[in-house]
């Protein structure tokens, strides 16, 4: 009786995970909301963090820039190089001639009406004249779940959270981040396989209390 109860308790375990695992996917999107870049400093003391706030909108913190060069402003390009920010899109206004120290109050952007920032990856503080990068960075997550701090979130961190050693972060914390951090690519089991592969175990051993 044990055997079933534990092995019922197993089925009914995964599939709530399985479940929960489904609702997460249905809610990522791209770009990943809440993803942020930090500034390279290359040039003209550019420093902060850009965050993705929608689809459409990012949001500039601690941002520091000397306001040199000629028609600053911040491009969006497919990766972090310089050929991507040639071709790259333009968001907000020109920032020559004004410096920034970081105690600014954060910096919010939106892109024109009917575009988004799909398959923009990285942000550059870049000089339009003369073609040039003063700082830049590529979106990724941030692992507020990576919690033995090993640089990606997976089945380990799950169970530090377990054991209430989460500081704070919640089970939704870490299903958003599970996955391959260093590719930027958040992968998940199939709900459906999980849930089958419970199934199977469950059966098993339940005929095999039952027959022995």
């Amino acid at each position: 009786m044990r055997i079933i109860l534990t092995s019922c308790f197993l089925l009914e375990s995964i599939a709530f995970y399985a479940l929960q695992v489904s609702d997460c996917q249905a809610q990522l999107t791209s770009p990943q909301i809440g993803w942020q870049a930090q500034l390279s400093e290359l040039a003209h003391d550019v420093s902060g963090t850009v965050t993705i706030l929608d689809e459409d909108s990012i949001q500039v913190d601690n941002f520091t820039y000397d306001g040199g060069g000629i028609v600053v402003k911040f491009y969006l390009g497919t990766e972090d190089s310089q050929s991507a920010f040639t071709m790259g899109t333009p968001i907000g206004f020109d920032l020559f001639g004004t410096s920034y120290d970081g105690t600014q109050a954060p910096l919010i952007y939106d892109l024109p009406t009917g575009n988004t920032l799909e398959g923009l990856n990285a942000i550059s503080v870049w000089c339009v004249a003369a073609n040039a990068n003063f700082g830049s960075g590529t979106f990724a997550p941030v692992l507020t779940a990576d919690f033995d701090e090993d640089g990606d979130v997976d089945g380990q961190d799950f169970l530090i959270w377990q054991r209430g050693e989460g500081s704070g972060v919640g089970l939704e914390d870490w299903q958003n981040q599970y996955g391959d951090a260093t590719a930027g690519v958040l992968t998940v089991p199939e709900p459906s396989n999980m849930i089958l592969t419970a199934m199977i175990v469950c059966v098993i051993t339940l005929s095999r209390a039952m027959f022995s």
